[in-house]
């Protein structure tokens, strides 16, 4: 049995950290949204699934080489749907009555993607690769399916990142503005700092260095997949959000703490 060249393993080793934390992540959100239904709490279940789909697809891809059917499944999870699905439960969460318009708007758009992604023409040769293959694997000179798994990538994940970072962005300004804890703006910038790891994961998959995701798998998880569990804000005395406890390969899991709690407390004071 040949050996896997060394770059192949590192792929292997961040996509499986990847897929461990996200699933990981998923279960945790999906057994808070069992417990006390929110909407944005299933939905980032949804996304945490999706990514943890895209990051076993590179896995398998990188161990045992990549087949059509591999890639379609990695490029719709990984470069089509997944930084929508975390910006639509940003939606859920800081612009709820918003959220019904976003969610037929992405269903619409990912809809159009995976029939993009289905039929578009795909070049062979750059699946014989134990790497994530270059996204040229799917050129805009295929045809129409080509055009349209490019272009649903490129818009869902432009305006996805811009409402994730923006989100996270948005509840560090309320918090400065309300004079809030210093340790509330820093952890809103890193989640920031930690949805647009993520987001640029995968819009790279869409440019031309997809290997270059790997580290930004585990990087951005900390950051933008915080979970959350009824508490109560000591300041403000509203019931609020406050994040678990979960291990993070990069020692962010603090970092965490109080974008739920925040979020919403701005919601009820304003």
């Amino acid at each position: 049995m040949p050996r896997l060249p060394r770059l192949a393993l590192t792929v292997v080793f961040y996509a499986l950290a990847a897929t461990l934390i996200s699933a990981a992540f998923a279960g945790t959100l999906w057994l808070q949204y069992r417990a006390k239904p929110r909407p944005y709490l299933l939905v980032w279940s949804i996304a945490l699934a999706f990514y943890a789909i895209a990051a076993l697809t590179e896995v398998i891809g990188a161990a045992g080489g990549w087949t059509p059917l591999l890639y379609r499944t990695y490029y719709f999870f990984g470069a089509i749907i997944l930084v929508g699905v975390l910006a639509l439960g940003t939606i859920y969460l800081l612009s709820p009555r918003f959220s019904r318009l976003a969610l037929w708007v992405l269903i619409v758009l990912a809809a159009i993607g995976l029939a993009g992604v289905l039929g578009a023409q795909l070049q062979a040769v750059k699946l014989e690769t134990h790497q994530v293959p270059n996204a040229d694997t799917i050129q805009v000179q295929g045809g129409l399916f080509n055009v349209a798994a490019i272009l649903m990538a490129a818009l869902i994940n432009s305006v996805g990142t811009v409402i994730l970072i923006g989100g996270a962005l948005w509840s560090a300004y309320a918090a400065w503005r309300k004079g809030g804890a210093q340790s509330r703006l820093v952890a809103n910038i890193l989640i920031a700092a930690g949805a647009f790891t993520v987001a640029g994961a995968s819009t790279l998959t869409v440019l031309r260095r997809p290997g270059d995701r790997g580290p930004g798998h585990v990087r951005g998880l900390p950051g933008c997949a915080a979970g959350s569990s009824p508490g109560r804000d000591p300041e403000s005395g509203h019931v609020s959000l406050r994040a678990p406890t979960l291990p993070s390969p990069t020692g962010g899991g603090e970092l965490k703490k109080n974008y739920h709690k925040l979020a919403v407390a701005s919601r009820q004071r304003s």
